[in-house]
């Protein structure tokens, strides 16, 4: 394939799951096992969120350059009556997050996410 039609490629599946975000959101997959390979995003220069299974974009700014969104974490938690860890899902949601960050984040972790 040649470079310019791989790079056509890539912009038309990228663009597709930016649409995908602003109206289902995205999900990534999660391994139990393995829960520090999901995502994580930079909320702001010194606030991150890790562990991420899902990410929505609720509303935008005029500019486009930053976004409201809405996520879905998950993380182990110890159940003291089965005596084993659970997984435990929680909903965070945030404002004004750059896009960019945004963008970065689906962009790297393309290979997990749920069709």
């Amino acid at each position: 394939m040649s470079r310019d039609l791989n790079s056509e490629i890539n912009t038309i599946e990228y663009d597709a799951l930016m649409d995908q975000i602003d109206k289902d959101g995205i999900e990534f997959k999660v391994d139990e096992e393995n829960l520090y390979q999901l995502p994580n995003l930079d909320i702001r220069f010194d606030w991150n969120v890790r562990y991420i299974k899902k990410i929505k974009v609720t509303d935008k700014t005029k500019s486009g350059k930053s976004a409201d969104i809405e996520l879905v974490t998950v993380r182990n938690v110890w159940d003291e009556q089965k005596g084993e860890y659970e997984l435990e899902s929680r909903t965070l949601n945030f404002q004004r997050v750059r896009m960019d960050k945004i963008s970065h984040l689906v962009s790297w972790n393309k290979e997990i996410i749920v069709d």
